[in-house]
């Protein structure tokens, strides 16, 4: 089917993200949620980083949780150096996103 379809050309997507103050890093999307939700994945020597995006139906709205998590050997320096720096990364980009759906309803 066509959703499944999108879906299928989405998995496997490669996109470079680069923000100031953080190495550039390279997300393969995992999952993909037809107009729900996505994961995508970032790796790097000794950490790996995992971040979703999902939108939920809340009455006539939606709401949008944005998650980032670390794993592997070196994912608690990572969460030591970058954490604060991630986050404030994240409520601008869920604020963003805010905006922008706001202006299209």
């Amino acid at each position: 089917d066509e959703i499944g379809d999108r879906a299928g050309r989405n998995v496997g997507r490669v996109f470079a993200v680069r923000q100031p103050g953080l190495p550039p890093a390279r997300y393969e999307i995992t999952e993909w949620t037809e107009g729900s939700a996505f994961t995508w994945v970032a790796r790097s020597s000794g950490v790996k980083t995992t971040a979703t995006h999902t939108l939920s139906p809340y009455d006539d709205a939606c709401t949008l949780a944005l998650t980032i998590d670390w794993s592997g050997p070196l994912a608690p320096l990572v969460r030591l150096l970058a954490s604060r720096k991630t986050q404030r990364y994240i409520d601008m980009e869920a604020a963003t996103l805010a905006r922008v759906a706001e202006t299209h309803e």
